[in-house]
């Protein structure tokens, strides 16, 4: 493997870590950051966590009691 190829593959790798579903067990996002979440009951949605709850604002706030994975949002596309 050449050092061009090793650098794609580690670069590869870091965007599937940032990429994968976050356990809460294992950790929870910046206060007050929107992420993706997934909830057992209903699925995926953005949504926040204060420190204590998570939250989401579709025309009124919303409380997620159920969220089991978290993950970061994607960078945006870059418009032109």
């Amino acid at each position: 493997m050449t050092d061009r190829t090793r650098t794609h593959a580690e670069i590869e790798e870091l965007q599937e870590q940032a990429q994968r579903w976050i356990p809460v067990i294992e950790r929870m996002p910046e206060k007050d950051a929107l992420v993706l979440v997934h909830t057992a009951m209903d699925g995926n949605h953005v949504a926040s966590f204060d420190g204590e709850a998570w939250f989401c604002n579709y025309g009124g706030e919303w409380l997620f009691p159920n969220v089991t994975h978290w993950m970061p949002l994607p960078e945006p596309p870059e418009v032109k």
